[in-house]
């Protein structure tokens, strides 16, 4: 099941399965930026049709857990705090 928490900053998609919290995408809603999947390698694609400011994680079934998201965007501590209290 896909959850969503939101701060006044942005906005977290995130999913619960074999006990662990995998990110599915991020929307920083103050960036004005082109939209982009994050890969697990670290390497971005550019999405230009997608709203700007979000950022989509992995490719197929493998998406990025909790601590890789917030290392890449430590400004926004205070969504992943709550998207872990969640």
């Amino acid at each position: 099941m896909l959850h969503i928490t939101s701060t006044e900053h942005g906005q977290a998609c995130w999913q619960i399965a074999n006990n662990r919290l995998w990110m599915e995408s991020f929307t920083d809603h103050h960036s004005q930026a082109m939209a982009y999947r994050l890969r697990m390698d670290g390497t971005e694609i550019d999405i230009p049709n997608a709203l700007s400011g979000v950022v989509y994680f992995g490719e197929a079934d493998q998406r990025p857990e909790l601590p890789f998201v917030a290392e890449r965007f430590p400004n926004h501590r205070a969504l992943w705090v709550a998207v872990e209290a969640a």
